[in-house]
């Protein structure tokens, strides 16, 4: 019982991913953005001794036993989704009140001149 626990926590945390990428990827509105991103990350794990002697060395995990999903299959349900306004572009902007008045304070120092 604790192993297959074990197997559908870490089902779970797959599923989470790719719902963390959509979420990204509505957030950004650019899941291309997004998937190249990955690309890049996943091309420079490891050491660059690693990248370069074994550039296309990959290490060999169960599919039950990952964490998260292949990059590969991430980009290819990313590169699935439509691109889209941005969410954040939806959003109301603040507005700042016009009575606000200017903040004075004296210049702070330190050893090499002031602290900015």
């Amino acid at each position: 019982a604790p192993t297959l626990s074990a197997l559908a926590q870490l089902g779970l945390s797959r599923t989470r991913e790719y719902d963390a990428d959509l979420q990204a990827a509505r957030l950004s509105g650019d899941p291309e953005g997004l998937a190249r991103a990955l690309i890049k990350i996943e091309r420079m794990q490891g050491g660059w001794i690693e990248r370069l002697f074994m550039p296309r060395r990959k290490t060999f995990l169960a599919s039950l036993l990952r964490t998260h999903p292949t990059t590969e299959e991430r980009v290819k349900r990313l590169m699935t989704l439509p691109l889209a306004d941005p969410l954040y572009q939806s959003l109301p902007v603040p507005s700042m009140p016009a009575d606000i008045p200017p903040l004075r304070r004296r210049l702070l120092w330190w050893i090499r001149g002031p602290w900015l």
